[in-house]
């Protein structure tokens, strides 16, 4: 792609064309990862040099470079997500058909029809039909989809169950349920839910969201929390007390979600 020079002033809107378009913070291939954003998402692309597009997100909470040639302009509405943590997409209506490309939760589709047991999409791929879900149809228990994502490994800036950080599992469980929620754990600790104190005078519910310095997990139950965590270097469970002792700095912040609207 080539972008014309009044972009990189007001940004021209793309969609992402791979299964994940890594975004780093400068255009080199071991630059660190800032996030990723999934097949179908939006960025804005503020410039373009030899391969490397400058973008922001769609949330606008992160800037960096991803390549170009894994965007293209919205040529059609989203009309599907996926509903499970990993699928396929397949040139045929065939699960022996090859070669098959991994597409995982939350990847945004326009599906055109349906073949057997499988839908089409737009380019010419086709995705079981069961793994698939309409973009009006949330989840309706944002902990039972994060609890789906158990046991992937953790990785900073990952999005996907290949790997992912803190953040991103409570962002893929709340956007897989109808609710907005920003990429990174300051702003998710400021703008979602209901504010309290983690002290003796709330009992933890399923559901809420416990927050430390640059770390978050969700409450399975009243005792019993689901995070990324960086020591295991995966999705685990564990009792919020043992997580409290182990990180050292308190938790002291929960938000608690009302349910999607």
């Amino acid at each position: 792609m080539t972008v014309s020079p009044n972009w990189e002033r007001e940004g021209l809107l793309c969609q992402v064309t791979s299964p994940a378009l890594a975004i780093r913070r400068a255009p080199k291939d071991n630059a660190s990862l800032l996030t990723e954003a999934l097949m179908g998402e939006y960025v804005q692309v503020l410039d373009e040099r030899d391969g490397w597009a400058r973008l922001q997100t769609d949330s606008g909470e992160h800037i960096g470079h991803g390549l170009a040639n894994q965007l293209a302009t919205p040529a059609r509405p989203v009309t599907h997500r996926v509903i499970v943590p990993q699928t396929l997409l397949y040139p045929r209506p065939d699960i022996k058909s090859q070669p098959a490309q991994t597409i995982t939760l939350n990847a945004r589709l326009h599906i055109m029809g349906s073949e057997g047991a499988f839908s089409r999409l737009s380019g010419g791929r086709f995705v079981f039909a069961r793994h698939i879900g309409p973009i009006g149809e949330p989840a309706s228990d944002y902990v039972a989809v994060a609890e789906t994502l158990l046991h992937a490994p953790y990785l900073w800036g990952g999005k996907r169950p290949s790997g992912l950080d803190c953040s991103a599992l409570i962002q893929l469980a709340l956007h897989a349920s109808g609710h907005a929620c920003p990429r990174d754990s300051n702003r998710q600790e400021t703008e979602l839910g209901t504010r309290y104190k983690l002290d003796n005078s709330i009992t933890l519910a399923r559901g809420d969201l416990v927050f430390w310095t640059g770390h978050v997990g969700m409450m399975l139950d009243h005792e019993t929390l689901l995070h990324a965590s960086g020591h295991h270097m995966q999705v685990v469970r564990e009792r919020l007390r043992q997580a409290i002792e182990r990180i050292g700095r308190g938790a002291t912040i929960i938000r608690r979600l009302a349910p999607a609207a």
